[in-house]
């Protein structure tokens, strides 16, 4: 296996794409495994995921016979060592993403399997106006960053992305994580295609519901009762100030939960106000 790998990789070039015809693109089947919602931030407008990275294609250059190699028909190189496409999230936020050289899975035909753990953070479009009972849709948009769909054509292995080991999140609910293909980036009239993946959440209310809605409902009965009491009764005056000093209280141990945002004003904020 060590012989075959130095056969393998000498005098490779991981540069240039490992085509035999420089007009045939290399197909990419994409595949992305959501872990973890590690965050979910209306004030900076970002989506932060640890995800699975799966990409499958074909190298015309690592190919060998197994009968002359003691039939060995698959060998794990690093992928440093290696031509990988370039397939990077569109939208995200900031900084690099910053890929795991881990091993590609070879087989003598050329096949070859990429695997790797990412953590990346992808801008989010949110709406809080509904908040707490409101519901998010994130993108994560995937395709080539230096080669055009008819040097490196993206495929998207399934129509769902895989959560089949994905962590629930304390704070949302994964409703659906979806993926849908798209060929409309134009760039000096080359197309660029993408695969978009959707995440559509649902924010969990018990917590909210708790300290923040059923405070709020009270108080507002309470001001309602304090309207009956007669004009003339001392205890409406002392009632009016507890209620004023207990929603200044109440409006400061909840501000912390409340998004912090200007796009939108959350009706639990106006409740408040």
């Amino acid at each position: 296996e060590a012989n075959l790998t130095k056969y393998l990789t000498t005098d490779y070039d991981v540069e240039p794409r490992p085509v035999l015809d420089h007009r045939h693109a290399v197909n990419v089947t994409f595949d992305v495994a959501l872990a973890k919602i590690v965050s979910v931030d209306p004030l900076t407008q970002t989506f932060d995921t640890n995800l699975w990275i799966r990409m499958y294609w074909t190298d015309e250059v690592l190919r060998w016979n197994s009968s002359e190699w003691g039939d060995t028909t698959v060998v794990r190189i690093s992928s440093e060592r290696i031509w990988r496409p370039d397939i990077l999230p569109y939208n995200r936020w900031a900084g690099r993403f910053l890929r795991n050289d881990s091993f590609a899975t070879i087989y003598s035909d050329g096949s070859v399997s990429w695997l790797y753990p990412v953590t990346t953070r992808t801008t989010c479009s949110l709406d809080v106006t509904y908040f707490p009972y409101d519901e998010q849709t994130c993108t994560l948009q995937f395709g080539s960053w230096s080669f055009d769909g008819l040097k490196i054509d993206i495929y998207n292995k399934s129509s769902t992305g895989d959560t089949s080991s994905y962590k629930r999140n304390e704070e949302w609910d994964l409703v659906s994580f979806e993926v849908g293909f798209a060929n409309d980036i134009l760039y000096l009239s080359f197309p660029y295609p993408s695969l978009t993946y959707r995440a559509n959440l649902r924010r969990k209310t018990l917590f909210y519901n708790i300290n923040v809605i059923a405070p709020c409902i009270l108080m507002l009965f309470v001001s309602l009762f304090g309207t009956w009491v007669p004009a003339g009764c001392g205890e409406k005056l002392s009632l009016g100030v507890n209620m004023l000093l207990a929603l200044v209280f109440f409006i400061q141990a909840v501000n912390a939960g409340l998004p912090i945002t200007s796009r939108s004003i959350p009706y639990a904020s106006m409740c408040l106000s």
